[in-house]
């Protein structure tokens, strides 16, 4: 498995795509935190130990070390830029209107209205 690039892939999908890969290796639970760190590579470990310090990353559970890059990489969208976008949203000229309802019903936005 590559490590993770932030261009390359959202870390959400990132995650999902490495718990797998340990899953079908068949990597024991006492090793997947040392499988993890050297799958992640060398930028997101640096940015991982900076985020956890001054405690060393090694010491920590996987889904801590998990959730802690969740909570940096992926935060919570805002509400109002949410909602934002939602309304800025427009048909392109040409696009079907089927397309458009598919594109306005994915977006994160109706799911943030509904909460408020």
């Amino acid at each position: 498995m590559e490590p993770f690039g932030a261009s390359a892939s959202d870390w959400v999908s990132y995650e999902e795509r490495l718990t797998s890969f340990l899953i079908v290796n068949r990597v024991p639970e006492s090793d997947k935190v040392d499988a993890f760190l050297s799958i992640i590579g060398p930028r997101t470990y640096r940015l991982l130990k900076s985020l956890v310090a001054p405690e060393v990353p090694s010491t920590k559970s996987l889904e801590v070390l998990k959730k802690t890059l969740r909570e940096h990489l992926s935060p919570k969208p805002s509400v109002i830029g949410e909602r934002a976008k939602f309304h800025r949203q427009q048909q392109h000229e040409g696009e079907y209107i089927s397309d458009y309802v598919v594109e306005i019903g994915s977006s994160p936005g109706p799911v943030i209205l509904e909460a408020l």
